[in-house]
């Protein structure tokens, strides 16, 4: 016997029942005794095993719906929401990951796959992969604060920038046009001045970015947003380093490497500078 058709056999019918258990009074889920992974293991169920994107659609709905603390979750779902409206050949699927892409701002890789999403229906927000929006409409009282440039937050809400000056890490606060300071506590071997580009961690906590020694080498340095942990990641004489990003799991830097015989794309790791 094919073993892998008694497989999905196996799989359908335990997504009919627990799928079955979920349903009530007219075919509405509930969410009472289940938690937000559960149902959405049975809302792909309903997609894969069974094909019923509608069932599914109403599924993910509803999970987004209850859980909207459980960010990875519900992005996921609302992510699902528009993946099964575009196999119906249905036009919400667009509105569906415009939505991840407005409300989830803070799970990137969700974010991006929707963003590859729109990129291939085309047309407004999708055409050649780039979405855009509007962050300030006036972004005049933004130079003052930021003396190095800044740099938005994955969440959408701060610019973030350096003080040249002190260390702190400068903010200005999107939706309330607020400035702030986090102080820089950490101790420092000398003044840290020559800034070249700075990249902050996923979850906002960390800060990498790359300067000059006296001797003119160049470092690639990381630390905390208050100055503590200060550590230097990458030093090389005769090299140039700048940052690009982060990897989600902050494992490792991804950086531009100028040296002598050319410049190449490197990931340098976060733990011990390989």
């Amino acid at each position: 016997m094919n073993r892998k058709k008694v497989f999905m056999g196996v799989v359908g019918l335990a997504a009919a029942f627990l799928i079955s258990a979920l349903a009530a009074n007219h075919d509405v889920p509930d969410f009472s005794q289940q938690s937000a992974d559960d149902l959405y293991q049975a809302a792909l169920m309903k997609k894969e095993a069974e094909g019923d994107l509608n069932g599914a659609i109403k599924l993910f709905q509803g999970i987004v719906t209850k859980f909207p603390g459980k960010r990875d979750i519900a992005a996921k779902a609302q992510l699902q929401i528009g993946l099964c409206y575009e196999k119906l050949g249905n036009a919400e699927a667009r509105k569906a990951y415009e939505r991840v892409v407005r409300e989830f701002a803070d799970q990137a890789e969700i974010v991006a796959q929707a963003r590859v999403r729109l990129a291939a229906l085309g047309g407004p927000g999708g055409a050649g992969g780039l979405v855009t929006r509007r962050v300030l409409t006036d972004a005049s009282g933004v130079g003052g604060v930021l003396t190095v440039g800044g740099v938005l937050t994955a969440d959408g809400k701060y610019i973030r920038g350096i003080d040249w000056d002190t260390g702190d890490v400068v903010q200005f606060e999107v939706a309330g046009g607020q400035k702030s300071r986090i102080t820089n506590r950490g101790p420092w071997s000398e003044p840290e001045k020559s800034y070249e580009d700075q990249v902050f961690s996923r979850d906002g906590k960390q800060i990498v970015y790359d300067r000059f020694t006296k001797d003119g080498v160049t470092q690639l340095r990381i630390r905390n947003l208050d100055g503590s942990g200060l550590r230097t990641l990458y030093s090389e004489k005769g090299s140039y380093v700048y940052p690009l990003d982060w990897l989600p799991d902050a494992g490792s830097i991804l950086a531009h490497l100028y040296r002598s015989k050319g410049s190449e794309l490197t990931l340098i790791s976060t733990a011990d500078g390989s």
